[in-house]
């Protein structure tokens, strides 16, 4: 079969043959020397078992694609360390006596191409479907054609090979939302930017509150100690409630460990007690010594005053930091009280 000398492995001389199968007669021998199964071959050079199993019958009118046919058969010779190009040669000039089905106006003219130059894939993807490689598909010139390139037949019914997609360059608009962790951040910050802005309105309304009793406070002890004839020194603080005028009656306060009660006794036989609010109301009950049921009980709007006379012991209840106590002796003052917690309860009584 073949004329190339004691080794037919080392690539010297032509390949000589009659028919097709003698070309895989050869290659079967090939194989067989190397110690190699069908499988491992077809590992060997990316191919289906199936295609050299063609090969090696001479069977190759089953293989479709005959590009594809000439570049196995040059790669398997390659592998066996067969002139590879001779051979693909040699199955071209016998191709044509081969008893193969015309297809849709096959003419049955096989083009000789050089094998080199055919792409990777056997089908250019810049050629039209069913080429055999025209110059403008490789990429490369004319003078590389080795032979006569045979009219093409359009594709089949029977065609599987895939058909390419074309790109259209239209890309579809894709609609984002943001991402989960940042509205969960855009919420936190509306948060406390919300909280923050609450905050600082009661802080100021707190303020103001706050600022406005120690104002109306510090007038209405200041207003009770110029009724009293008390000096600027004696202050309005706990301590000095019992301060008396220089020539007022003796005043006794006890004060409830508490702080929401005291005992206040005037050494004369009768006083005056006014109950007086600053800008808030309170509640007020006036209950008399051997009495049963209060005298007063009843709200007093702010900035208002209600007067009780004090004869042995009366005991008055309020019920908000809103109310003082201003003690008189007919209309001269006496002193003063202003209790530091409510509810407060706190007893009037005279000696003397």
């Amino acid at each position: 079969m073949l004329s190339r000398g004691a080794n037919p492995a080392s690539g010297e001389g032509q390949v000589t043959s009659d028919s097709v199968p003698d070309i895989g007669r050869a290659l079967q021998h090939a194989r067989t020397q190397a110690g190699l199964s069908l499988p491992d071959a077809a590992m060997r050079i990316g191919v289906a078992s199936s295609e050299l199993e063609a090969l090696e019958s001479g069977t190759v009118s089953r293989m479709a694609d005959r590009v594809e046919t000439l570049r196995s058969l040059r790669d398997y010779a390659d592998s066996l360390g067969l002139p590879g190009t001779d051979y693909v040669l040699t199955l071209v000039e016998l191709w044509p006596s081969l008893d193969l089905p015309a297809r849709n106006g096959d003419t049955g003219v096989v083009p000789v191409v050089s094998v080199s130059s055919a792409p990777a894939g056997g089908h250019s993807p810049a050629a039209d479907y069913g080429s055999a490689f025209p110059a403008d598909s490789t990429g490369v010139s004319d003078n590389t054609i080795t032979g006569v390139v045979a009219s093409v037949s359009p594709s089949s019914i029977t065609d599987t090979r895939q058909v390419p997609i074309y790109e259209t360059g239209v890309v579809p608009a894709v609609r984002q939302g943001a991402p989960r962790y940042l509205k969960v951040l855009v919420s936190l910050v509306a948060a406390f930017v919300i909280l923050a802005t609450v905050g600082l309105i009661m802080h100021n309304q707190v303020s103001r509150w706050i600022h406005t009793a120690q104002s109306e406070t510090s007038s209405l002890i200041k207003t009770g100690k110029k009724d009293a004839g008390l000096s600027g020194n004696s202050g309005g603080s706990k301590s000095k409630n019992n301060s008396t005028a220089a020539s007022g009656p003796k005043v006794t306060v006890v004060n409830d460990p508490s702080g929401q009660g005291a005992t206040m006794t005037i050494a004369i036989p009768t006083f005056t007690v006014v109950v007086a609010t600053d800008d808030r109301p309170s509640w007020v009950q006036v209950t008399n010594s051997g009495s049963q049921s209060p005298v007063f009980s009843q709200v007093i709007d702010g900035n208002q005053t209600q007067t009780f006379a004090v004869t042995q012991s009366t005991t008055i209840e309020t019920g908000s930091l809103a109310a003082h106590f201003l003690l008189y002796n007919g209309k001269k003052p006496i002193t003063y009280y202003v209790p530091t917690k409510a509810p407060f309860t706190i007893t009037f009584n005279t000696s003397g």
